[in-house]
């Protein structure tokens, strides 16, 4: 039998040279709204959608990813054991 990966660990993004894990944050519709109408984000969101748009802290100087999307989604995989 395939293994499937609980509905709560689909949010972390693990990088594939270091495996340092980040977790991609998930706002609910009237709470990020909420932000986005004060103009203000929290500090915590920040930090769980940089991963996302700037790569892994660690692997940056080898990996390349900061501000493109797409090579975070190439070095980093929402696929893993641990």
């Amino acid at each position: 039998m395939a293994h499937v990966m609980p509905t709560e660990k689909r949010q972390y993004r693990a990088c594939l040279l270091c495996s340092l894990i980040k977790v991609r944050s998930l706002l609910h519709a009237n709470f990020a709204h909420y932000y986005a109408r004060a103009q203000r984000t929290p500090n915590w969101f920040q930090n769980a959608t940089q991963f996302r748009a700037q790569g892994c802290d660690n692997c940056e100087d080898i990996m390349r990813m900061r501000g493109s999307m797409e090579r975070v989604q190439e070095c980093t995989s929402s696929n893993f054991d641990g």
